[in-house]
């Protein structure tokens, strides 16, 4: 009789942790999923974590660390072969994104090929820093927004966490921007024309510059 109370005891209790094993132990332990609800929590926090704006203290530190770095082992210095490119042209029509006025540059080389070139790839380059709240000013390519401007410049605007004022730099280029990407990608390697590769930390000036950090403690 006591062996048979005594089996249907531990009967009881295998019953009971079959039932409340997995509640206790947690997906984790037994091999479970996780509720969708966990998984799509994670997700929002990683999504946050990767749209978080750094501070210019953060970013200083990443500066450091990047100049402290090791040279990396460089696979292509002096890039590929260059080949003549024929001629941008002299003149553009640029369009205002901010006023909707029509801007005829003519004769500027330079201008011409910011508009026709440079313009459309540093706007999406701008929006793909990761970690920057920036953006692109054109104003002084339109002659309704700047009229007294001769020799227009894009702008790159930041904001920074707890600093009220923009940092603004005046006549960035793709190459700039690439740096920036380059830098927030944690790349110890930069892309130049052609392929070429140089130590991204030799940039470092560049980039204090870009992210308005010279006057930041370190």
């Amino acid at each position: 009789m006591p062996y048979a109370i005594l089996a249907v005891i531990v009967l009881c209790l295998g019953v009971l942790l079959a039932a409340v094993g997995p509640r206790v132990l947690g997906p984790r332990a037994t091999g479970e999923r996780a509720p969708r609800g966990d998984l799509a929590a994670q997700e929002a926090a990683t999504m946050a974590e990767v749209a978080r704006t750094l501070s210019r203290e953060e970013l200083a530190q990443r500066l450091k660390a990047l100049s402290a770095s090791p040279d990396p082992v460089l696979q292509n210095e002096r890039g590929a072969m260059c080949y003549r490119a024929a001629a941008p042209p002299t003149t553009a029509d640029y369009v205002c994104p901010k006023c909707g006025q029509r801007t005829h540059h003519k004769n500027d080389r330079a201008t011409a090929r910011l508009v026709l070139r440079e313009l459309p790839a540093m706007r999406g380059l701008v929006k793909a820093l990761p970690g920057l709240d920036a953006r692109l000013d054109e104003s002084q390519f339109c002659k309704q927004c700047s009229p007294g401007v001769e020799a227009p410049q894009a702008v790159l605007v930041l904001r920074f966490p707890g600093v009220p004022d923009e940092h603004r730099v005046a006549g960035v280029s793709t190459a700039d921007l690439r740096l920036l990407q380059e830098f927030l990608a944690g790349e110890k390697v930069h892309k130049g024309e052609r392929d070429s590769e140089s130590a991204l930390k030799a940039h470092a000036g560049r980039l204090e510059e870009l992210l308005g950090l010279r006057t930041v403690a370190r």
